[in-house]
C-alpha cells in the first residue's frame, strides 16, 4: 500500500510538472508583454511632451 502510495505521487508529479512549466511560460510572456507596453507608454508619453512644448514654442 505504502508502495502503491509512492507511484500515485510519482505520477501526479509527472502530471504536474509540464502544467507547471506551461504556466510558467504564461507567465515569462506576460511580464515581456507588460515590459513592452510600459516601453511604448513612455515612448508615447515622450513624444507627447516633445509635441506639446513644440506647440508651446512655436505659439511663444
Amino acid at each position: 500500500m505504502y508502495k502503491g502510495r509512492i507511484e500515485n505521487t510519482s505520477t501526479h508529479q509527472e502530471r504536474i510538472n509540464p502544467a507547471l512549466r506551461t504556466l510558467q511560460k504564461h507567465i515569462k510572456n506576460t511580464s515581456k508583454t507588460h515590459q513592452h507596453l510600459n516601453n511604448a507608454l513612455k515612448d508615447d508619453s515622450r513624444t507627447y511632451r516633445k509635441f506639446i512644448l513644440t506647440i508651446t514654442v512655436e505659439l511663444i
